[in-house]
């Protein structure tokens, strides 16, 4: 097989303050044309800088490559000039980067730079550009390409941005695609869609995939190698089916087993997080609630459109459906970060949106949320003893600097950070590692209820297990309660005792956790689960999805928004209905 890539003996090290890091070590690994290499190791394993270092895109200092060579079609890398290099970028090695709000230019519009890199490296004519920036938007799954073209970053869900990244990255179509942890923030179908894109662009064009990623389900269906990394060395190599049917070495293994499997039983929570349960007193209470945007020229967006619900104490209601549906804009929404269009939440029979803003303030205590993006919810001019320290502060929850400074190491030390990291700021930090600081600071207040808000997306899969065991000793221990909004449906199985499956601003199936996954009932539920990877080579490559049109969703939505007058809510003790040929909607049963 030819090939594209060599990396020789690379390593790669960073000046700090504690002095010199080794981030990567002696790192060995080659591509061949049309082959796909997987990636996987924790946060901090040194995957996504020997990544960049391949681009050229490691400032130095601080950064030092140490020693090694880098081979692209025969040609060193590291021999190359900056001007040489910018040449190779974007037309011959295409980059799909981790954190796409920190990789997009937050003042220019996102067409444009789609056009800038088909201008730069095709020659295209501005005309050209636009037509080729479109197709690729409607490629990777942005509707109203003509109208988003035109839109900034920052009108982007985080869905959104990270494919329009992807959009950016593929349209020269390079010979090598690195894509480091290109479907995170995505949900299950459309990562279906983006796999499916770069398999097809792999078998048009012969392109070579470097695909780093945490989610072992995702190397099962797209990988013909594995590497895997573990604090800067290369523990061990395969091929796909050896490395998931006979892991040789221990970390290999505990990344495997730390995996949620949808294929497997859900284990049953320990008992005495049961006991707060009490259907007859829900602590949160949603009835009606409207959440509607104006985009101006007459455009109103019904993000959340008429949903009710209860999560009842010590209960993790689950949240699941695409970017763009109105998870996110609900929870939000629940903590009034948004003023609602209409209907209420009742906290604990409080209605919170008749408090005055200084009551608010103080029911935010008992109400916190942990955010989709680490980055940007992390003030960047902050060191984490004050980003942590500062909701101690206000709440008065500390009596003095030593009090605080304690309160916050023991923090860090139960989300799985170094305590004497405290004083290092969000820029310092892996993706992984920002999300665990923004987990440590939702809990500084002890809360009662938490929107968890896609906490574990930037988190690898052992540090996801990590979490979600805290989460569920914390729940067990301390009776707090979820909202559990997550694209990842395998790990929403396991850690919530409902689901709520939501689309287009509405919520079309409502069940138990067990019987949601076993007996989906709506169709949009049925092409969610069917889009899930399964951490199985054999099991993807035989695995049916279940595609459903996209003018039968809409339909059904509509007929939905009729039932909903009816009774919008009661839905586990509901029937499907079709509509007309090939339109679904789930109808309370009579």
């Amino acid at each position: 097989m030819e090939k594209i890539l060599t990396v020789k003996n690379l390593s790669v090290s960073f000046q700090t303050r504690a002095g010199e890091f080794d981030a990567v070590k002696d790192v060995n690994f080659e591509i061949g044309k049309g082959e796909t290499l997987g990636i996987v190791g924790e946060s901090g394993s040194g995957k996504s800088v020997t990544a960049q270092t391949i681009m050229r895109l490691i400032p130095s200092p601080p950064s030092k490559i140490k020693s090694g060579e880098i081979e692209f079609l025969g040609q060193s890398l590291l021999a190359k000039t900056d001007k040489q290099m910018e040449a190779i970028r974007g037309k011959d090695i295409g980059m799909i980067f981790q954190d796409p709000m920190t990789s997009l230019n937050p003042t220019i519009k996102v067409g444009k730079q789609i056009t800038e890199v088909l201008r730069k490296h095709q020659n295209m004519s501005s005309s050209q550009a636009k037509e080729s920036a479109l197709e690729m938007l409607r490629l990777v799954g942005i509707k109203n390409s003509d109208v988003r073209f035109n839109q900034y970053p920052h009108q982007f869900s985080g869905g959104m941005r990270q494919r329009a990244m992807i959009a950016i990255a593929l349209a020269c179509r390079p010979s090598l695609l690195i894509a480091d942890e290109p479907t995170t923030a995505l949900d299950v179908t459309i990562q279906a869609q983006i796999l499916d894109l770069m398999k097809d662009m792999q078998q048009k064009l012969g392109t070579s995939i470097i695909l780093i990623t945490h989610d072992l389900g995702v190397v099962a269906g797209m990988c013909d190698r594995v590497v895997v990394m573990k604090e800067g060395d290369v523990v061990e190599t395969g091929t796909t089916a050896e490395i998931f049917k006979n892991p040789q070495h221990p970390y290999t293994q505990r990344l495997l087993n730390a995996l949620p499997r949808l294929d497997e039983p859900k284990k049953p929570k320990l008992a005495s997080a049961k006991l707060n349960l009490d259907p007859r007193k829900p602590l949160v209470e949603v009835k009606g609630l409207k959440q509607h945007f104006n985009l101006g020229k007459g455009n109103i967006l019904k993000a959340v459109n008429d949903i009710s619900f209860n999560i009842y104490e010590g209960e993790t209601l689950g949240v699941v459906g695409e970017s763009g549906c109105g998870k996110s804009t609900t929870g939000r929404t629940i903590l009034r970060l948004y003023e609602p269009t209409g209907g209420s939440v009742k906290f604990n029979g409080t209605d919170i949106y008749d408090l005055s803003p200084r009551k608010m303030k103080n029911m935010r205590k008992d109400m916190q949320m942990i955010f989709q993006d680490p980055y940007a919810s992390l003030n960047p001019r902050f060191n984490i003893m004050d980003i942590i320290g500062e909701s101690l502060d206000i709440h008065g929850l500390v009596n003095s600097r030593a009090e605080r400074k304690k309160r916050v190491e023991e923090l860090l030390d139960m989300v799985g950070l170094n305590p004497s990291h405290a004083l290092r700021y969000p820029h310092e930090f892996s993706g992984g590692q920002r999300q665990r600081i923004g987990i440590a600071r939702a809990l500084a207040v002890d809360p009662k209820f938490i929107i968890c808000d896609e906490p574990l997306s930037a988190l690898d899969v052992s540090i996801q297990a990590q979490i979600v065991k805290l989460l569920e000793e914390l729940q067990q221990r301390l009776g707090l309660t979820y909202l559990f909004i997550a694209h990842d449906l395998s790990m929403v199985k396991h850690i919530s005792d409902r689901v709520a499956v939501m689309y287009m601003g509405k919520i079309v199936e409502l069940a138990e956790s067990e019987e949601l996954y076993a007996n989906p009932l709506h169709p949009y539920t049925k092409t969610l689960l069917s889009a899930i990877p399964i951490p199985d080579p054999e099991v993807e490559a035989n695995k049916r999805r279940i595609l459903l049109p996209e003018e039968h969703l809409a339909a059904s939505q509509e007929a939905a928004a009729t039932l909903a007058a009816k009774d919008p809510f009661n839905l586990e003790n509901s029937q499907l209905i079709e509509v007309s040929e090939g339109h679904w909607v789930s109808q309370p049963s009579a």
